[in-house]
C-alpha cells in the first residue's frame, strides 16, 4: 500500500501544530478590539456622509438621526452579506457531484507577506496578527452597530425625536 506524503497527516494523535489552536483570549480580544476600532471609523464615515445629507434634506438633527439610522441598518445589512459563509455545493471544483480541489480556500487564503487590509488603529502592543485580523465583514458590522447606537443615544439622551 503506498501512501502519499501530501495526503495522510504524520503527526501522533493529540499533536495540534500552531495554527490548529483554538485562538487563545488574548488574540481574540485583540482581534476584536482592532474590529471595533475600525467600526468606529466606518460609523464616523457614514455619519458624515448620511449624516450631512440627513441634514440638508431633512429638518435638523432630526435629519442627522434619521440618516445615522439608516446608515447603521445598510452596514448591517451589508455586512451580513458579507459575513455569510460559502454554500457547500459550490465548493467543490468537480462536475456532477465529483469531489474537486477547494478552490474557494486557495482563494481565501492571504499570500504570506500581504497585510489583512489596512493599517491597525491600535498601539503596536495591542495590534493584532496581521494573519489573525477580522474580516471586512466583521469591521462593517461594527460600524452599523455604532451607528445605531448614536442614532439611539441622540434619541433618548439629547431627545431628538420627529414631531
Amino acid at each position: 500500500m503506498d501512501l502519499d506524503s501530501d495526503t495522510v497527516d504524520s503527526r501522533p494523535n493529540g499533536d495540534a501544530g500552531p495554527d490548529d489552536a483554538t485562538p487563545t483570549a488574548g488574540r481574540l480580544a485583540r482581534t476584536t478590539l482592532d474590529a471595533a476600532t475600525w467600526g468606529v471609523v466606518l460609523a464616523l464615515l457614514g455619519t458624515a456622509l448620511l449624516g450631512v445629507v440627513g441634514l440638508v434634506v431633512g429638518n435638523g438633527l432630526v435629519g442627522f438621526k434619521r440618516g445615522l439610522f439608516v446608515f447603521g441598518f445598510l452596514a448591517m445589512g451589508g455586512s451580513l452579506l458579507a459575513l455569510r459563509p460559502r454554500r457547500p455545493w459550490n465548493r467543490g471544483g468537480g462536475r456532477d457531484g465529483d469531489a474537486g480541489p477547494d478552490e474557494s480556500a486557495e482563494r481565501s487564503d492571504p499570500p504570506p507577506d500581504a497585510a489583512s487590509g489596512p493599517p491597525t488603529l491600535l498601539p503596536d502592543s495591542l495590534a493584532p496578527d496581521p494573519a489573525h485580523r477580522a474580516s471586512w465583514g466583521l469591521r462593517l458590522f461594527f460600524g452599523g452597530i455604532w451607528a445605531l447606537v448614536g442614532s439611539y443615544v441622540l434619541e433618548t439622551v439629547f431627545g431628538v425625536v420627529p414631531v
